[in-house]
């Protein structure tokens, strides 16, 4: 087993990685820019560096910075997390070539697993259905309305290096295809030096499930129950649900084989996750992600399995203990993302949090980042924790959640809970009926009215400043300090 760990990552995902390491006996080397000196997981670890400056180029992403304080501190592996440099294929190898492991795929599977292209025709010779797309990458616009044409709108624009929902856009019909798919060239070339795009059918009312499976060097196969990770915004997850809610237990079986046989193919070592589009009764294979997802949380609530110690131990060279067995749900979990944004337009919100309240209670789990004081950094994703709730019954979860959502908040900056809240008590939800375009198509958020009590308390507060300005004015009252009432009105900030 690895001695020293040094995790390229931040915030909760670094404090999840620490907390499995305490439990192997591993020492965590964190590292920080200039933008997270006060966040917790830099108190839990043995050792911090700090990595650069706020920017991504200068710290998170930062290949021969983060490999210097790795050999400066002398570990003999590195935990990538998600995000950032988990899927880098130049980073896998650089981590080779100096003798440092790397908890992942290897180099070739990372660049293999890269070209979704060669990934869906591995499927497709495996008599796996995949989700109608172009056969090649394009960069020629004549040519991608062709294969629109012939694939059927709507369909998706995607950048083909894969950017985790970043440049994905649908088109509805041709006359949008071409300001689309510029736009997504754009954005691959700018951020990736990839200006080459894939079309894709957009499978409309479909569901979208991952299975995660994991995999060691000797070949043996575990496949982990489904999450639904249909309720997304902007192509990205804000829900995850494991089992996937009135799922054919037939098609539920297939997915999980089909995962299994595609983990073999393409040779993966670790955690995978293999990501399908289900439409009409029918599965079709998307894409994989060969690293820990964000998601991961609920699947270690329903199997008791520490996904980041098999990562560790299958880097080790140690085999899977439960491979072949089917590994079945206890129970129902759910999580959802609370983000900093805007909950009506989804637009990031930095700032810095005053105060914040998470509630708690049995079968909870939170991973935070954000604490009272902290200034929301530009640079990095906006996401400031997760919360899963664990439980027997799908019914008892799903209340259990609206009741935490209630008391969960944060004062001094605008976050997504009021989303969550209503999202939690739509019917789709409560029927487990959702699909990838209930968010799009059929959900409304309603911007939530204050309550009298609250309303009565500004309009009292208000006579008081008035009254106050007045008095100044005569010159009977010295205005000076801070005001009386310092209630502020802001969406999702406090308990309206």
């Amino acid at each position: 087993m690895f001695k020293r760990v040094l995790i390229a990552n931040r915030g909760e995902i670094a404090n999840r990685i620490i907390s499995t390491c305490l439990d192997l006996g591993i020492e965590t080397v964190a590292i920080y820019s200039d933008d997270d000196r006060s966040l917790h997981y830099l108190n839990r670890a043995d050792h911090a560096y700090r990595v650069g400056a706020g920017a991504v180029s200068s710290s998170y992403k930062n290949q021969d910075a983060i490999l210097a304080i790795a050999k400066m501190a002398q570990t003999d592996c590195i935990h990538p997390g998600y995000g950032f440099l988990a899927e880098e294929t130049s980073f896998a190898k650089l981590c080779k070539d100096n003798k440092v492991d790397f908890i992942g795929a290897n180099e070739t599977t990372l660049k293999n697993l890269g070209n979704k292209i060669y990934v869906r025709e591995i499927a497709k010779k495996m008599n796996i259905k995949i989700v109608p797309s172009g056969e090649k990458t394009l960069t020629d616009v004549i040519e991608a309305k062709k294969v629109a044409t012939k694939l059927g709108y709507p369909v998706f624009v995607k950048p083909a290096c894969g950017m985790h929902a970043r440049g994905v856009r649908r088109i509805d019909d041709e006359s949008g295809l071409e300001k689309g798919f510029l736009a997504t060239q754009i954005e691959g070339n700018v951020l990736l030096n990839d200006n080459n795009v894939i079309i894709e059918k957009a499978l409309v009312g479909a569901r979208h499930i991952e299975v995660p499976v994991l995999r060691d060097k000797k070949g043996n196969v575990l496949s982990l129950p489904e999450i639904d990770c249909s309720i997304q915004r902007r192509y990205h997850k804000i829900f995850a649900e494991t089992p996937a809610p009135n799922l054919d237990e037939k098609l539920r079986k297939d997915i999980k084989d089909s995962a299994a046989k595609l983990a073999a193919e393409l040779k993966v070592e670790g955690l995978a996750t293999f990501e399908f589009l289900i439409q009409g009764g029918v599965a079709y294979f998307l894409e994989v992600s060969p690293r820990l997802t964000v998601e991961h949380s609920v699947t270690e609530l329903v199997t008791g399995l520490d996904l980041v110690k098999q990562q560790f131990l299958i880097a080790a060279g140690e085999s899977l203990e439960l491979h072949g067995k089917e590994i079945r749900c206890r129970g129902i979990a759910i999580q959802c993302r609370i983000y900093a944004e805007d909950p009506e337009t989804f637009e990031p919100y930095t700032g810095t949090v005053n105060d914040v309240y998470i509630p708690m209670g049995p079968n909870v789990r939170h991973e935070l980042i954000a604490h009272s004081g902290w200034k929301i950094p530009i640079h990095y994703d906006n996401m400031l924790a997760k919360m899963s709730v664990w439980g027997n019954e799908r019914e008892t979860v799903i209340t259990k959640m609206t009741h935490l959502l209630k008391d969960y908040f944060y004062s001094g900056i605008i976050t997504n809970i009021p989303l969550q809240r209503q999202i939690f008590g739509t019917k789709e939800v409560l029927e487990g009926s959702y699909d990838v375009d209930f968010m799009r198509d059929r959900f409304v958020f309603k911007k939530p009215e204050p309550p009298q009590n609250f309303k009565t308390a500004m309009t009292i507060a208000s006579a008081i400043r008035v009254f106050k300005n007045e008095e100044a004015v005569r010159g009977d009252l010295d205005l000076k300090g801070e005001p009386i009432s310092s209630w502020q009105k802001e969406i999702g900030t406090g308990r309206l």
